[in-house]
């Protein structure tokens, strides 16, 4: 997504992540709508891929999503998490008819961008989801109450803090 460039928020939370990931225990691959530097830099730490696409209910959209099935295929991958809105619904969507064992999704924000036509999404793709991943109470009752989620399906992961940016010898404390 175009936020993939920026610094704060899940695209942030996903590179942390995969470099954080032991790679002699995870397999991690890294996929995203679009190129950038950042993206390209993260190619030393886990594969990564491209399935450029603007609307997953497009032809383009129809195209990318049966080309990351067959990555997921081609690559033996067992697991997807999807972190964003488009993300969630073409990861779900491709991992449907998968060999994947599970699809994750999360759920980043208390809603403010809910449409009725993600709302409708979210209600029917839920079911082939495996969990969904919020990383606030506030969020995982929305997904609940909204998306009418199964709460045994719905857990909470707070974002984490790296505590080494506030210690003196950085220079904030």
């Amino acid at each position: 997504t175009a936020g993939w460039r920026g610094m704060n928020g899940a695209p942030k939370l996903v590179e942390n992540v995969a470099r954080r990931l032991d790679p002699g225990r995870v397999g991690a691959h890294l996929c995203c709508f679009e190129d950038s530097p950042r993206l390209r830099g993260l190619a030393g730490v886990c594969p990564v891929a491209v399935f450029p696409l603007h609307s997953v209910f497009s032809f383009q959209g129809t195209r990318q999503l049966f080309r990351f099935r067959n990555y997921l295929h081609a690559h033996r991958i067992q697991i997807v998490h999807a972190f964003m809105t488009k993300s969630a619904i073409f990861g779900v969507m491709a991992a449907a008819h998968s060999r994947c064992s599970a699809v994750v999704t999360s759920r980043l924000s208390t809603g403010y961008w809910y449409t009725p036509s993600k709302i409708r999404a979210f209600r029917l793709l839920n079911r082939y989801t495996s969990g969904i991943l919020t990383n606030s109470q506030a969020a995982r009752d929305l997904t609940i109450a909204v998306e009418h989620a199964a709460p045994d399906k719905v857990d909470v992961i707070y974002n984490g803090v790296d505590l080494a940016q506030y210690s003196p010898a950085s220079g904030n404390a």
